[in-house]
């Protein structure tokens, strides 16, 4: 048996009537029929409020229907009960918005639409930072292109409050390096405003660190992070950053970083756990890592951060692990 629900909504007083077209399925002299039949459930107070169906009319078997039978009946519903069809319709633009919708919803939870609307408010630019910054986001997560093609992207999408129309590539350009110049104090609020939605004070921090290649050579400079170094995207003879990442017990970001491309792990922890100390003023917290940023330099740039920390060790490298393991085994 196929249902085909959603049709019209009655209501009366004590409950919920819902009109559907269901087609049901027979079995005659060993040959099988199929019936289209107009439907009513409600559920009946008089029994506890459980479903109940009852048939309002009998359109027929379906084999007795053509196509434009079908047309017409729908055409002839609608006209009888005053609904617009689609012949009467005229579509004159359609714009994604549903994917759209649901990050803007998550956009002002967090609070990053009215943190990102007072910074920019200090500048005073003739074109909306914060609503640039906001679309490169959103497409990023929805559809990840290059700036140019976001443009054509940007046509296809409603955001509320952003005239995609009047959209040009240097105003992209100039939102990034503006987002850049404000990414300490952002980063923070935005935060802060995110633990409130839980504990408030984190006491278990993640670090991780992952790396992100370039093609090409242009304006590679002296002092330019893109470099050589090692690879976790298997591209050596690639320049590169390494990215690292700093998460929340409950797996929000609090903070990242951008480092050379030469950087090795080890050689990024001291540099999170203060930042983590002194920007985002956290007091006390378990900072987890894994192997690659094991070193004494580290473990003492943690410990006097007054931070406990949780990482890998190989035991084929510690005979201090491997001789306390053997000690708990015995007892």
């Amino acid at each position: 048996m196929h249902i085909y629900r959603l049709t019209i909504w009655m209501t009366n007083a004590t409950y919920v009537l819902t009109m559907f077209v269901r087609v049901a399925t027979s079995l005659q002299r060993g040959k099988t029929y199929r019936s289209v039949q107009i439907c009513q459930s409600w559920r009946d107070p008089a029994r506890g409020g459980k479903p109940r169906t009852r048939i309002v009319a009998h359109v027929g078997r379906m084999d007795r229907f053509r196509p434009q039978d079908v047309d017409s009946i729908i055409q002839g519903l609608l006209r009888v009960f005053g609904r617009p069809s689609a012949k009467d319709t005229e579509v004159l633009e359609g714009k994604d918005f549903g994917h759209i919708y649901a990050l803007e919803e998550i956009w002002k939870k967090v609070g990053l639409c009215e943190i990102l609307s007072r910074h920019a408010a200090q500048r005073g630019h003739e074109f909306d930072l914060a609503g640039h910054v906001k679309l490169m986001v959103f497409n990023r997560l929805c559809d990840p292109c290059s700036k140019l093609s976001l443009l054509e992207w940007a046509q296809g999408v409603h955001v509320p409050g952003l005239d995609t129309s009047k959209l040009e590539y240097h105003h992209l350009l100039r939102a990034m390096d503006w987002l850049l110049e404000r990414k300490e104090a952002i980063e923070k609020e935005v935060a802060l405003r995110v633990l409130t939605l839980f504990d408030g004070q984190p006491d278990l921090v993640f670090y991780d660190v992952t790396s992100s290649y370039f093609e090409g050579e242009r304006s590679v400079g002296e002092e330019d992070q893109r470099r050589y170094g090692y690879s976790r995207d298997h591209r050596p003879e690639r320049r590169q950053i390494v990215l690292g990442l700093v998460l929340s017990r409950e797996g929000l970001p609090l903070a990242h970083h951008v480092f050379p491309g030469d950087r090795p792990d080890k050689k990024t922890v001291s540099e999170v756990v203060r930042d983590l100390k002194e920007r985002f003023g956290i007091r006390r917290a378990v900072f987890v890592g894994d192997r690659g940023m094991l070193s004494e330099e580290n473990l003492e740039a943690i410990l006097d951060a007054d931070f406990d920390y949780l990482m890998s060790l190989p035991l084929r490298h510690s005979k201090a692990a491997r001789k306390l393991l053997e000690d708990l085994e015995r007892k």
